[in-house]
């Protein structure tokens, strides 16, 4: 996570000192560059954060091996019970 704040803080340092060339080169207003380097930083911010989740997730699966979580154990009890009884009355 600390690799993806690093990257992220070169990125927007980076588009910083890009800002007064490409508002020059597109031919476009200071405010108009900043949207979009704003919807940039958005959408990396929450590729980042995607990406952290679904790492953590991995980490704490593997750590605790393959075992079902409890909520689905339950769910797995109940419907072993549901089948024993149907098969009961018929």
């Amino acid at each position: 996570m600390a690799l993806a704040t690093l990257v992220s803080a070169i990125d927007f340092t980076a588009f910083s000192v890009a800002l007064p060339s490409m508002e020059r080169d597109l031919h476009a207003q200071l405010a108009t560059v900043q949207w979009v380097g704003l919807a940039s930083g958005i959408q990396h911010a929450f590729l980042v954060d995607a990406a952290a989740g679904l790492l953590g997730t991995a980490v704490t699966v593997t750590r605790a091996g393959t075992r079902p979580a409890p909520d689905h154990e339950r769910a797995e009890r109940r419907l072993r019970h549901h089948r024993l009884v149907h098969n009961r009355d018929a």
